[in-house]
């Protein structure tokens, strides 16, 4: 597919997403992979959005695996792994490293803890 094409289709993407915001009695807004295969102008658009939703007063919940997105419009993260919480902190509390050892497990691998799965027991 063309750049042509996929431009286009993200354009329309950020423009939707605009138009989401514009019920009257709107409190929580929930985002999946909202700037997933955009581009940077795009993208910047939809974070701008977020922006202006939350200083309205409006809860932003934002699922994304873009971390430099994540810690730059965030005022907490909650970073589940394999159906739990294994963190739950100010967005401040991390750095991009400390956070992508949260996301992989690695911070449990360098204190030493280790998070046991329910999962296929």
């Amino acid at each position: 597919m063309g750049e042509r094409a996929r431009n286009r289709r993200g354009e329309g993407k950020s423009r939707d997403l605009g138009h989401q915001f514009t019920p009257i009695d709107l409190r929580l807004i929930i985002l999946d992979e909202p700037t997933n295969n955009l581009g940077a102008r795009q993208s910047g658009e939809v974070l701008h959005v977020m922006q202006k939703a939350k200083e309205r007063g409006l809860g932003v919940i934002f699922v994304s695996h873009t971390l430099p997105h994540v810690l730059g419009v965030t005022d907490r993260i909650v970073c589940l792994r394999l159906g739990r919480v294994v963190a739950d902190e100010p967005t401040s509390t991390f750095t991009p490293d400390s956070l992508l050892k949260v996301i992989t497990g690695l911070s449990e691998v360098e204190s030493g803890t280790k998070a046991t799965s329910e999962a296929g027991k």
